[in-house]
C-alpha cells in the first residue's frame, strides 16, 4: 500500500476521525466522505473507531501507532483506553471546541490552513467542559448542514466567524474533570467505592446528585448554562468519592419533605430527578447497585412497604408508621401512640403525626404482638377465678404483669392469657394435696382474713 504525498501531523490528543477530515483537507478534496472513497475506505467504520479500517488510515498516512486515541463504537457504548462511556457522554456530531486550543492551531506553519485546527479526544467527553490549558469553558456550534458528518476540519472552518465575535470568559477546571480525562487517558485514580462503576455511571451520577444539592431535587436541565453543571458535578462528586457511607447520608438528607411536610413518600417526592432518571428514563442495569442503596436507604428509614413503588412494586417493609401498623394490625392508632410512648421507643418527636411516627418493624410487631388477643383485668380475673379486687392485689404485689411489662399510662392494662395461665400453674404447683370439697378445709380467703394478713382484700378463688 502506497503512501499519500500529502500528510499532516497526527496529534497525541487528536481524534481518529479528525485526522482523516484533517488529510482530506490537506490534499484539497471538498469533503471526508468523498476523499475515504477515493482510497477505498469506509468512512463510517472510521467514524466509529472501527480498529481494521482505522488501521489501513494510518498506513496510508504513514503513521504506526494510535497511541489511545481511538474512540470505538459499541452499541451503544465508547470505548477508550478501556474506559466505557454512553452515547450520550459523548458528542461526536457536533463540534465542542475551546476557542483558544484552535487560534494557535491555526498558527501553525507548513500545513495547509484549512487542515491546521483539529479536534481533541477529550472535546467528545461531555462530562469535560472546560479546556485544562487555558481555563475556558468548551463551545459547542450550532447545529448546520455539517451535523453529524465527522467532517472535522469543515466544521471548523465554519465556526470561525463565531470564534472571533465570542468572549470566553474564564472557569476553574474542577478535580471532577481531572478525574475523567485521567480515565479517557488510561490513568483512571482509584476512589474505593466508585471505582466498581463504569466511567459514564460516576460522571452521570456526580452530575444528578449534585444537581439535587445545587438546583433542587426537581429542576430542568435547560434552565442552567455550563457554568452551572460545572460546579454542580463537581458537589456531586464529592459526595461519591468519599464513598457509599457518603451517598447513603445524601439521600437520608433528601427526606426532608417527607418530615416538613404531608407529601407522599415515593420516589419522585422523595429524590426528584434523580429517581426518575433511575427508575424511567434508563434501564441500563449498570445503575443497579445504586438503585439497590437507594432501596435499602428508603426502606431502612421510612414507612415504605407493600403497594409502594420504589423501582419496581414493593413487597416487604422494615419500617411501620402509626398509621401503616394500625392499618396492618387493625388497632386503632391512639392505642398504638400510647403504646409506643409507654414503651418509649418512638423515633423522633411524639408530637409527629401517625404517618411520621416510625418505628422498625419487628420491634412494632413485637408491641403488638403484647396486646393482641390479651384479656382486660375484668376478663383476666374471671380467667383465673379470683374477684376484681383479689386480680388488683395480685397485680399490685407483683405476682401478675401486664403484657407490656411496664406503665401503660393513659391506656388499660392487658394480660396475657398464658402469663395469667402460667401464674395459675406456678399457684397449684404449691399445692401439698388436691381439693375435696368434703374435706372441710378452711378457703383461702378466709385463712387470710384469721391470720389477720395485709392482703385481706382476697377474695374466695378456685386455688381454695
Amino acid at each position: 500500500m502506497s503512501l499519500l504525498s500529502i500528510t499532516v501531523p497526527f496529534h497525541s490528543d487528536e481524534t481518529a476521525f479528525s485526522f482523516c477530515s484533517r488529510l482530506a483537507a490537506a490534499n484539497g478534496v471538498t469533503n471526508v466522505k468523498d476523499f475515504c472513497w477515493y482510497l477505498g475506505l469506509n468512512h463510517v467504520k472510521i467514524a466509529v473507531g472501527n480498529p481494521e479500517e482505522t488501521g489501513k488510515l494510518m498506513q496510508l498516512a504513514g503513521v504506526g501507532d494510535l497511541a489511545g486515541r481511538l474512540l470505538t463504537k459499541d452499541g451503544l457504548f465508547y470505548n477508550v483506553n478501556g474506559q466505557r462511556l454512553s452515547k450520550k457522554s459523548v458528542m461526536r456530531s457536533r463540534l465542542r471546541y475551546c476557542a483558544h486550543c484552535l487560534e494557535e492551531d491555526l498558527q501553525t506553519e507548513g500545513v495547509r490552513r484549512e487542515a491546521r485546527g483539529y479536534g481533541r479526544l477529550t472535546w467528545c467527553v461531555c462530562f469535560l467542559r472546560t479546556c485544562a490549558e487555558h481555563q475556558t469553558l468548551l463551545r459547542l456550534a450550532d447545529q448546520n448542514e455539517l451535523t453529524g458528518s465527522h467532517d472535522v476540519a469543515r466544521m471548523i472552518a465554519a465556526e470561525l466567524p463565531n470564534m472571533s465575535s465570542s468572549t470566553f470568559p474564564a472557569v476553574s477546571r474542577t478535580n471532577f474533570e481531572d478525574f475523567i480525562e485521567d480515565a479517557v487517558w488510561g490513568r483512571r485514580t482509584s476512589h474505593g467505592w466508585i471505582d466498581e462503576f463504569p466511567l459514564y455511571v460516576v460522571g452521570r451520577l456526580s452530575e444528578l446528585v449534585g444537581a439535587a444539592l445545587t438546583f433542587g431535587k426537581v429542576y430542568h436541565v435547560e434552565d442552567h448554562p455550563e457554568a452551572d453543571w460545572l460546579k454542580a458535578a463537581q458537589v456531586g462528586f464529592d459526595v461519591l468519592k468519599s464513598g457509599q457511607r457518603s451517598f447513603e447520608e445524601f439521600l437520608v438528607s433528601m427526606h426532608g419533605d417527607f418530615w416538613n411536610k404531608k407529601t407522599h413518600t415515593g420516589g419522585r417526592a422523595l429524590y426528584g430527578r434523580l429517581y426518575e432518571r433511575l427508575a424511567h428514563e434508563t434501564s441500563d442495569r449498570a445503575f443497579d447497585p445504586i438503585r439497590k442503596v437507594m432501596y435499602d436507604v428508603t426502606l431502612d428509614t421510612l414507612p415504605i412497604g407493600p403497594g409502594d413503588e420504589m423501582f419496581g412494586r414493593v413487597t416487604e417493609r422494615r419500617i411501620h408508621s402509626v398509621h401503616s401498623a394500625a392499618q396492618e394490625y387493625r388497632i386503632h392508632p391512639k392505642t398504638l401512640r400510647k403504646l409506643l410512648q409507654n414503651a418509649n421507643v418512638i423515633l423522633g418527636s411524639d408530637t409527629l403525626t401517625d404517618e411520621r411516627t416510625l418505628l422498625p418493624k419487628d420491634e412494632m410487631l413485637a408491641l403488638v404482638d403484647r396486646i393482641r388477643g390479651n384479656l382486660s383485668a375484668q376478663h383476666a380475673a374471671e380467667h383465673i377465678g379470683v374477684s376484681r379486687t383479689a386480680f388488683k392485689v395480685l397485680v399490685r404485689d407483683g405476682h401478675i404483669q401486664n403484657s407490656v411489662g411496664s406503665d401503660q399510662a393513659g391506656m388499660y392494662a392487658l394480660y396475657r392469657p398464658s402469663d395469667l395461665d402460667a401464674f395459675v400453674a406456678k399457684a397449684l404447683s404449691h399445692a401439698t394435696c388436691a381439693f375435696n370439697q368434703s374435706a372441710a378445709l378452711t378457703s383461702f380467703s378466709e385463712t387470710i382474713k384469721r391470720a389477720n394478713w395485709p392482703a385481706a382484700g382476697l377474695s374466695d378463688t378456685r386455688l381454695s
